[in-house]
């Protein structure tokens, strides 16, 4: 049976048998099912009203809600069949705010149950610790019960994406033969308040003890170090004691090693920096919190699979058809997407359409990762800097420090790379894929949504398929991080949902149908 887990912020509709399941502290998670045809949903909103200017955001109950209700009777739900189940609101804020938001999210739950005539069949509410619950969606059944202290989390509104706060901070390894960049790496992470740093070594030797007697959760890792490099002892690690690892190396550092690190099975990638004004370390902090909130949140079971990951690589080949009519396809995702990515290249014939890719991963490497991968693929391999025409059999790899734009004039796709003002948030799928959907011509078009965390570029995917680009999203069960296409199916954004290895015979099965 399918399993998926909803992070705060996001809502799910199982149309097959799954096991939907969360955790909840002062939110609220609201199980909607249909007692006929046997398909639920469950959401988890952090507060009850959108912001004024704020619309579309599934961390509001009302949004969520009627989200969640218009998604089930699309499927072919009638509103009299409808029955609810409500959790949460517990007390896991007191110190924190003044405000009691969980007894104002379950107010408004009830209010909101109560105008759609929709009765509530059971409730478990108003803890005063948090919770976590799983529903089964072939029999209506949740199974409900207080977490233990080391999952205890706190839900924290903004206008920003979600943010998780663990109760029990967040344990981090240092690695890095540089005294001064590793006491950089423990004042910019201690003063988060939401990060401890366990211990910092200057070799690998140093940081094998220190992993067996921490057991951190997140292990930063130096490439360039003497003794050992990073990747050697990467390798090791991976195979003695997986933890989620985020490589970090100089700016101008070999690219390839930083490539090998990620197929080996690092997380993730940061830039040291070369100055550490306040700005710089600004930057810094932002993109560190955030890689080494999404790292902690990996199993172990996930990082041990992701280490011995082998994806099998399709050997479908599209010969002679046509390209007529499918003019270029959209590729994106962040951490975990060069396993799909590679395979899907390996795939891809001389008359595919021109192919942008926007992979935050590699977008650091684009050029090496071009050269690396030019003789394993039959088309060309291109990591585009100034405004290029879009060929046929060409893949055009977005670099890091520029925001991408699809233009389309006469039929002809173009694409235009401007500089970005922070490399550290570029390039970015969003801005590309929106840039894509403000064209004319999206029903020439096919997205691939592949392994990530976050939600970049879910919202412009869905004003794509909305407008009639053929949506592909990876199974989540199949990515090695599955927050990204969660968020995806989530939005109904996914015309197909298909593992790894099924992307480039899908692409090619469409193809085939808009041809016909």
């Amino acid at each position: 049976m399918k399993s998926v887990y909803l992070f705060p912020g996001q809502m799910v509709v199982a149309t097959e048998p799954s096991v939907l399941s969360t955790i909840l502290g002062s939110c609220v998670a609201v199980v909607l099912y249909d007692v006929k045809r046997k398909t639920g949903g469950i959401n988890h909103f952090l507060l009850p009203h959108s912001p004024e200017g704020v619309t579309g955001s599934l961390r509001y109950g009302d949004y969520s809600l009627a989200k969640m209700h218009k998604t089930l009777l699309e499927h072919g739900s009638q509103p009299s069949d409808l029955r609810a189940k409500v959790y949460g609101g517990n007390s896991v804020l007191e110190g924190v705010t003044s405000v009691d938001v969980g007894s104002k999210n379950l107010n408004f739950a009830h209010e909101w149950l109560k105008e759609h005539r929709i009765p509530i069949v059971e409730e478990k509410i108003k803890g005063t610790s948090g919770c976590k619950v799983a529903f089964r969606t072939d029999d209506f059944s949740v199974q409900w019960g207080p977490i233990r202290e080391d999952e205890k989390v706190v839900a924290i509104a903004s206008s920003a994406a979600p943010v998780v706060k663990l109760a029990k901070k967040i344990r981090v390894l240092i690695v890095d033969d540089s005294a001064t960049v590793r006491n950089v790496f423990q004042k910019v992470l201690s003063s988060s308040g939401q990060i401890e740093v366990v211990g910092m070594a200057a070799d690998p030797f140093q940081a094998r003890e220190l992993l067996v007697s921490q057991k951190p959760d997140v292990m930063l890792l130096d490439i360039e170090m003497p003794r050992m490099t990073g990747v050697d002892f990467l390798a090791k690690v991976m195979q003695h004691m997986p933890v989620p690892v985020i490589m970090v190396s100089s700016l101008g550092s070999n690219d390839g090693a930083a490539l090998r690190c990620l197929e080996i099975g690092a997380v993730e990638f940061v830039h040291k920096p070369s100055q550490f004004d306040p700005s710089v370390l600004r930057n810094l902090a932002d993109a560190l919190i955030s890689k080494i909130s999404h790292a902690a949140a990996q199993p172990v079971e996930k990082i041990r699979a992701r280490a011995k990951f082998q994806t099998s690589v399709s050997s479908v080949r599209s010969g002679s058809g046509s390209s007529q009519f499918l003019g270029l396809v959209l590729v994106g995702g962040n951490a975990g997407s060069q396993f799909a990515f590679q395979d899907f290249l390996r795939s891809l014939a001389q008359d595919t359409p021109p192919v942008v890719a926007c992979i935050g991963t590699l977008a650091p490497f684009a050029e090496q990762f071009c050269k690396d991968k030019k003789s394993g693929s039959v088309v060309t391999l291109v990591a585009p800097k100034a405004t290029v025409s879009l060929e046929m059999g060409s893949v055009y790899l977005i670099p890091v420090g520029f925001q991408p734009r699809i233009q389309s004039i006469g039929g002809r796709f173009s694409l235009q790379m401007e500089k970005a003002t922070s490399p550290t948030y570029s390039p970015s799928l969003e801005k590309l894929w929106s840039s894509a959907a403000d064209s004319k011509d999206c029903k020439r078009m096919a997205c691939l949504l592949l392994s990530g965390f976050g939600r970049d570029g879910v919202d412009s995917l869905v004003r794509l398929r909305e407008k009639g680009a053929f949506s592909i999203v990876v199974s989540p069960e199949s990515a090695p991080f599955s927050s990204l296409p969660e968020a995806a199916l989530a939005e109904g954004a996914a015309d197909q949902t298909v593992g790894p290895a099924e992307l480039a015979s899908t692409l090619f099965r469409h193809r085939s149908d808009l041809a016909s």
